[in-house]
Parts: structure tokens; C-alpha cells; sequence
């Protein structure tokens, strides 16, 4: 097992042997399991969320080990080899977790196998969660590590997530039909997949070479329950604060996040929306263009009624969709990304001395800012902040307090998505400006020099009549046709020797480009967090294309690198390069493609 130790700013944990603690184990052993018992063949568990299920299925086995032996009460995983009992290797303890199937991709990495597992592993916690409640921990258990282990060879080759779910239900029928209870009990198990965003309406975007769809990493939710007698469903309609107008095209999440993950619908002209979903108590976040994204926790679903709800969004004043813009920043790559209502993109600036001045879409009393540290490097993600208001954009009053002093922190070893999601900071005493001026002052990496703001939202309790302006068209997809000569022809670490020499030189194209790899330089916004990424072989022969993201010193920002012959992802912000690396496979033409989600 791996020995763990502290390394500043990269995993900040304590000296630990990973053979001391069990759930690192069983969650190992467990891979043997789903590598080899999935689908009709070894090894099938290609595709991104079939991966993503093989680590979730790894935690999963060693909770229902540990709590059905009572070895352990709490529900986080490697909380001794991490030295963190609360969360441990994860994102949350898993009776915390609040992701769902939209919500593939969210984590800071992007797309990645052990932060969708967690995914995984949350919904099949919940069931089994659910059967322990009804039938005790003994039984309970064992139905749901019966049905979960029977699913796996009924489940396709690389399944999805939607595969296994169903594989699942047939399980539980095949072996307890004869129940008098097997109707409930199959009820109760797929309340937990229709309650995460895995019910009847969710779906992926299936192809020729992706027959599962295992590899979408922007399937659509769904929160239907197979039992109409078991849903209810949330209507509502979204409304600008300022004026009492409806807000057309907002993106409507039941979860808590927005970035990187897909809505379950989005309003129309009107601003109403409705989304049928199986009894339960949801979180709804709404995010929309000149409004940044608000979430309005506990809207309660009744089977068989319509939750009716109205929901108000004041806007945001910093949003450049509302008019505001940037009037200075530090940043030579500008400050886009701090005032577009997202924190899917982040703006980088000098620890200290960076800065950016806004002007606001309309002078306002400021009552309140709401704050991101939404990052693609962990520990540059931002710890603390001043904000400046200034009415003339010269005479600056900085906001009185410890107001954005140590705002944002993290638990060891290291900074993980609730550490840096949205935070809302009040003013003591609203204060009019038509500017302000948002300093980074520290990052939560000790030894680093830049640091990292997912988004700027500024609002007023008293401002009226701000309407976005006209949305900008989408930026036109951007391609690039290449061919790469052989894949990985000297054995060398990824990625490779294009890849290598272009690190070791920062030069691009550098001498050796499209030997095994080919370096693409990104121009306009496709860097900013906010665009997609596909690369495609073509020929008859057999291909492996990896996908490597680099910032402007050359440094790597993340990839994607799964076992699938081409690769979809996001591009995180601050990239400005991108290496397709040619892992397996001979003399094959590439089309590499960008598009804007936005």
C-alpha cells in the first residue's frame, strides 16, 4: 500500500502506511472484484463513468464492511492513512455528500474516476442507508451488497451509471420476487437513484463507439421515480428582483452546485419551469446571466402534489452580462472570468498585488458580495480577499473588518470543493459605489505566489431596474487536423516525447511535434474554463488519445487520460496550451475540436 507523507502545498497529511487502514484495503481488493465480475469480460470498465463506478464501488464495499461490522460509525473513507476522520480522501463524508448524476464533471479536476465515483458510491450509500433503516443493519446490509454484487455481470461491457442502476433493479427482482415485500423493496431501492439525479428521464448521449454512453460527462438528471404514485414535482417561476420581469434561460439545478454540471431544465420565456421528481427534500440552485447563481436549500417535494414556488434573484452588479466591465487588473490575460456569473472559470492573479477594478453596472448601495475560490491548482485557490468601493473609480474606501481575511480555508491535507464554493459576505452598513476593487490578497498554498477567484458577484438590496443585456453569441467551434506519426515510440512517462520536450522547453510547437504527441496553442477564450474539448482518431487501425492542459509557464493544469480511444473534457481555465498525446497506435489523423458551453 502507499506510505503517505506530508508535502507542503501539494498533500498536506501526516506519515501513514496505507496497509493500517482498512478501508484503503477493502477498497483495493474491491477493484479485483469489478474489474473482473462487470459485463462478460475482463477489464470491462472502460468508459468514464464505468471507471467512475469502479472506484465508487470501492468505497462503497468497505463502509458496508466497516459498518456492518462495527468497526466503524463514521461514513468518510481513509479517514487514518489521510489524518482527517471528518472527510478523509473524499470531497465530504458520504452521509454529507450533496452530488448528483448532473453533477459529473464538478470537481476541481474536472471530469475525474475517484471524484465521480464519489458520485457512485453517495447514491449506493443512500440505498443501502435506506434498507438498514427497514430492516436493520444485518439485513439491510446484506440486501444491498447482494443486489449490487449480483448487478455487476448483468450490466453490459463499460456500462453507465443509468446501466448499472437498471442491472441493479433486475437484480433485486431476480432474487427476492418471491418476497411478499419485493415490490417496496424495489421502491425503496430506486428512490435513492431517482433522488440523485438517476431516474427514469436522465440520460447520456449515446454513439457508435460509446453504445452505454459511459463516456458523457454531461448526461442529463432526471429525478422521476419508476412509481408514478411516488412523485411529486417542483414548478416554479424565476423572477429579476429589480424589476419583477421573469428571467428567461436560467439554468435550473436540483443540487448545489453550478459549475461544470448540467441542469435538469431551464426556464422559458415566462421564467417558469416544472420538474417532476420522487418525494424528497432537494436543494435548487438557479444560475442565470446577470445574476451569478443562488441556491435555495429545503424545497420540499410531495408525492402526488406540485410544490409551487416563486423565487426572486437580485442581480449582479459586477456581471458583465448586465453591463459591468473591467476598467483595470493586473492580470496581462484580463478579468473576464471574475464577473461572468460562473464559477466554472477562475482569474488568476499575484498574491498581494493582484487586483481588478469593475466598474458596476449601475451605482448602487452595495450590501453584499458573493465570493468564489473555485480553482484549477488546489492550494492557489483564494484564502483571503479586500474589497475597495470607490463612486468615482479613483478615491477607493476599503471595507472595514476582517471582512475578506481568511475567508476561505481548508481542512489537510488538502483543499477540496466545499472548501472553495460560494460564500456570501455582508457588508456591516450597505455603502453606494459605482466601482469596486477586488485585491487576492493570499492563497491558500503557503509557498505559492498566485492565487485563484472562481467569480465576483456584487448585489444591492435597493437597486431597481437592471435587465442583462442581449446575450453574446457563442463563440464558433475551432478545429485543428493533425496526424500523429507513432504512439509513445521512445517508452517514455506520459506525455510522451512531444509532451516532454515541450515541458522541458515551454516552446510550442517544439522540434519533436507530432512524433507521439502534438501541442496546440489556444487563442481568444478557449482557456477560459468555459469551452469543451473533443479529440477524434480516424483510420481502421487501433488508437489510445490522451488529452494534457497546460498554463502559460508550461505548467500542467489536468488532463484526460482514460482508456477510451479519444477524449472529451473541459478546458480549465488559465490553459493555454493543450497536448494530444498518442498513447497506442500508428500514423493516426486527429481532429481536435473546441466549442463554448456558454
Amino acid at each position: 500500500m502507499f506510505l503517505w507523507e506530508p508535502i507542503n502545498d501539494a498533500f498536506e497529511g501526516k506519515c501513514r502506511d496505507g496497509d493500517f487502514d482498512a478501508g484503503v484495503i477493502q477498497h483495493e481488493y474491491s477493484h479485483g472484484l469489478s474489474n473482473r465480475y462487470v459485463g462478460t469480460e475482463d477489464g470491462a470498465l472502460g468508459g468514464h463513468q464505468s471507471g467512475s463506478m469502479g472506484e465508487g464501488w470501492g468505497d462503497w464495499y468497505a463502509l458496508n464492511y466497516l459498518h456492518r461490522e462495527g468497526l466503524q460509525t463514521s461514513s468518510a473513507l481513509g479517514g487514518y492513512a489521510t489524518a482527517n476522520e471528518i472527510r478523509a480522501i473524499r470531497n465530504w463524508p458520504y452521509d454529507d455528500n450533496p452530488t448528483t448524476f448532473g453533477d459529473i464533471g464538478y470537481d476541481l479536476t474536472g471530469p475525474e474516476v475517484h471524484a465521480d465515483g464519489e458520485i457512485w458510491t453517495a447514491t449506493l450509500w443512500q440505498l443501502r442507508k435506506a434498507l438498514v433503516a427497514r430492516y436493520g443493519q444485518a439485513l439491510g446490509s446484506e440486501i444491498a451488497a447482494r443486489a449490487i454484487t449480483d448487478a455487476m455481470p448483468l450490466s453490459p461491457n463499460d456500462p453507465s451509471m443509468l446501466d448499472v442502476r437498471d442491472a441493479i433493479i433486475v437484480a433485486l427482482d431476480n432474487r427476492y420476487h418471491a418476497r411478499p415485500d419485493a415490490g417496496q423493496l424495489i421502491d425503496l431501492v430506486y428512490t435513492a437513484f431517482a433522488q440523485r439525479g438517476m431516474g427514469t428521464t436522465a440520460r447520456n448521449h449515446t454513439t457508435a463507439d460509446d453504445p452505454t454512453g459511459a463516456n458523457d460527462t454531461d448526461p442529463v438528471p432526471g429525478f422521476e421515480h419508476r412509481n408514478p404514485a411516488l412523485n411529486g414535482s417542483i414548478t416554479g417561476t424565476v423572477l429579476n428582483a429589480s424589476t419583477g420581469q421573469p428571467i428567461a434561460g436560467a439554468r435550473i439545478m436540483l443540487g448545489v452546485f453550478e459549475a461544470k454540471v448540467t441542469p435538469v431544465t431551464k426556464t422559458g420565456t415566462t421564467g417558469s419551469f416544472t420538474v417532476p421528481a420522487a418525494a424528497g427534500t432537494y436543494p435548487v440552485t438557479i444560475q442565470a446571466p446577470g445574476f451569478g447563481a443562488q441556491t435555495f436549500p429545503g424545497i420540499v417535494v410531495t408525492a402526488g402534489k406540485t410544490t409551487a414556488n416563486q423565487f426572486k434573484l437580485a442581480p449582479n452588479l459586477a456581471s458583465v452580462a448586465n453591463g459591468a466591465t473591467v476598467v483595470s487588473t493586473t492580470n496581462p490575460d484580463g478579468a473576464k472570468a471574475l464577473i461572468d456569473d460562473t464559477e466554472a472559470t477562475t482569474f488568476a492573479a499575484a498574491k498581494g498585488t493582484g487586483n481588478a477594478v469593475i466598474r458596476l453596472a449601475k451605482p448602487a448601495a452595495v450590501s453584499a458580495v458573493q465570493v468564489s475560490a473555485y480553482t484549477s491548482s488546489r492550494f492557489e485557490a483564494l484564502k483571503s480577499f479586500t474589497l475597495q468601493t470607490s463612486t468615482d473609480g479613483v478615491n477607493w474606501t476599503t471595507v472595514s473588518g476582517a471582512f475578506g481575511k481568511n475567508a476561505f480555508t481548508f481542512q489537510a491535507p488538502r483543499p477540496v470543493v466545499p472548501d472553495v464554493h460560494y460564500k456570501t459576505f455582508k457588508l456591516a452598513k450597505p455603502v453606494t459605489a459605482s466601482y469596486v476593487r477586488f485585491w487576492a490578497d493570499d492563497a491558500m498554498g503557503e509557498t505559492k505566489t498566485s492565487v485563484q477567484t472562481g467569480d465576483l458577484q456584487v448585489f444591492s438590496g435597493t437597486v431597481k431596474q437592471v435587465e442583462p443585456l442581449p446575450p453574446s453569441p457563442p463563440d464558433a467551434p475551432v478545429s485543428e487536423q493533425f496526424t500523429i506519426a507513432a504512439g509513445d515510440p521512445a517508452n517514455v512517462v506520459d506525455p510522451g516525447v512531444t509532451g516532454t520536450e515541450f515541458v522541458n522547453t515551454c516552446t510550442a510547437p517544439p522540434a519533436s511535434q507530432d512524433a507521439d504527441g502534438h501541442v496546440t496553442t489556444l487563442t481568444g477564450d478557449a482557456g477560459d474554463g468555459a469551452h469543451a474539448i473533443s479529440v477524434k482518431g480516424a483510420g481502421a487501425g487501433t488508437w489510445d488519445l490522451d488529452v494534457y492542459f497546460y498554463d502559460s509557464n508550461c505548467q500542467l493544469l489536468g488532463q484526460v487520460a482514460t482508456e477510451a480511444a479519444d477524449e472529451n473534457g473541459v478546458v480549465p481555465s488559465n490553459a493555454k496550451y493543450v497536448v494530444t498525446h498518442l498513447f497506442l497506435g500508428a500514423a493516426v489523423p486527429v481532429t481536435l475540436t473546441i466549442t463554448d458551453t456558454q
